[in-house]
C-alpha cells in the first residue's frame, strides 16, 4: 500500500508539471521560478504563446536596464549627498524620470507573459486526456483522475 501512494504521489508530481503556476513573485512550474527565457523556451511548442512571451521578454530587458540606470542615476548623488560631498540634484530627477520609463514598461511585460502562459496552459490543458491530481481538502487528502 505504500509504495501505491508513493507511485500515485510521482504520478501526480509528472502529471502536473508541464502547468506553469501564475503567483504574484512570478512564474513557476514543478515548484522553481522560471525565468523570461525559460519560460520562452518552454513556449516553443505553441505559437501563440511563443509570440507573446518573445515580446515580454524583451520588454522585462528593456525595463530592467532602465530600472538599472535610473536606480544608479537615483542613487548617486544620494550616496553624494550622504558623503558630503556636492550632489548633483538633476542626476536624481534624471533617474527618477528614467525609473518612471521603466515601471509601466515592466508592468506591460508582466501583463504579456501572463497572457502567454495563460495560453500556454489552455493549449495543455486541451491536449491532455488525462490528469491525475493531488489534492488536500477539509475531509482529507485524496488523489482526484480528471477525464
Amino acid at each position: 500500500m505504500k509504495y501505491l501512494l508513493v507511485l500515485c504521489l510521482l504520478a501526480s508530481c509528472l502529471c502536473s508539471t508541464a502547468q506553469i503556476e501564475i503567483q504574484k513573485k512570478g512564474f513557476y512550474q514543478g515548484g522553481r521560478l522560471l525565468t523570461p527565457k525559460e519560460l520562452v523556451s518552454i513556449m516553443e511548442n505553441n505559437s501563440a504563446a511563443l509570440t507573446l512571451a518573445t515580446k515580454a521578454k524583451s520588454n522585462y530587458g528593456a525595463a530592467n536596464a532602465l530600472g538599472f540606470v535610473g536606480g544608479f542615476l537615483i542613487g548617486w548623488p544620494i550616496g553624494t549627498a550622504i558623503g558630503g560631498g556636492e550632489p548633483e540634484w538633476a542626476l536624481l530627477g534624471v533617474g527618477a524620470g528614467i525609473t518612471a520609463i521603466a515601471i509601466p514598461i515592466m508592468s506591460s511585460a508582466k501583463k504579456k507573459m501572463t497572457e502567454a502562459v495563460t495560453i500556454y496552459n489552455d493549449g495543455l490543458e486541451s491536449t491532455s486526456s488525462i490528469r491525475l491530481d493531488f489534492k488536500v481538502t477539509g475531509n482529507g487528502v485524496g488523489l482526484v483522475f480528471k477525464f
